[in-house]
């Protein structure tokens, strides 16, 4: 089954590039943050900055290749499944 990311906004990073403050840092740690199959390395900051954590979404997306299921400026209108196959079906505009 092939998987389609869709994101609103036109870049990788979501929320952490268009709606973050100057200089801002992310509360959680480096270790509740990160996803488990990708780390931080240990003398990475514990706390990083918006900048740093989505440089980490850039680095991971390119190490698992998904930027390639990536649609950008893509909106969900709607999601439901088709009878008999109970596959998804995902309306998007953009």
């Amino acid at each position: 089954r092939d998987v389609v990311i869709v994101d609103q906004g036109c870049e990788l990073g979501g929320t952490y590039v268009n709606k973050s403050y100057e200089d801002a840092h992310l509360v959680s740690s480096k270790y509740n943050t990160c996803f488990s199959d990708f780390r931080e390395p240990t003398s990475a900051k514990e706390h990083p900055s918006v900048e740093e954590y989505v440089d980490y979404l850039k680095r991971y997306a390119a190490h698992f290749d998904l930027l390639k299921r990536v649609r950008f400026s893509t909106s969900v209108v709607s999601v439901s499944r088709e009878r008999p196959s109970l596959e998804e079906k995902v309306e998007g505009a953009g």
